[in-house]
């Protein structure tokens, strides 16, 4: 890749992408390691993080390291902070990429997250609230 490293330089800076297990969030990761950043991926999905990463050249894998995080848990969000400053060092910047629109990872138009207000489960409501809203 290689590229964006001659636009601008993040050498060891450390950047957050909650989220950046997904498609928008991923090409993130891409673009800040190839510019020399300390990327982390912060997503609740590490296993689809862990296969993106690994399809990486070796070079970009070494600058990705893949945490747990699920936004809607203040004290997740705490504990990851305290140890990416442990870990890694200074966070430099943190990109939100994350968002829930269903319980699955395409968008199902079948799911209750597609529902009429009328009958929307409320435990599904409190979810996407607590994601999409108090998560960022």
């Amino acid at each position: 890749m290689k590229r964006f490293h001659q636009l601008f330089d993040l050498s060891d800076r450390v950047i957050i992408v909650a989220g950046g297990a997904g498609q928008i969030g991923f090409a993130f990761c891409e673009i800040l390691a190839d510019a020399g950043a300390k990327v982390v991926i912060a997503d609740i999905d590490t296993e689809m993080a862990e296969q993106k990463r690994e399809n990486l050249e070796p070079d970009l894998q070494e600058q990705i390291k893949v945490h747990a995080l699920d936004v809607s848990q203040k004290t997740q969000v705490t504990e990851l902070f305290d140890t990416i400053r442990q870990d890694v060092g200074s966070i430099y910047g943190l990109i939100n990429s994350f968002h829930f629109k269903g319980n699955t990872r395409k968008l199902d138009t079948s799911s209750n997250f597609f529902a009429d207000f009328e009958h929307y489960p409320e435990e599904a409501r409190d979810l996407v609230h607590d994601v999409n809203l108090k998560g960022a």
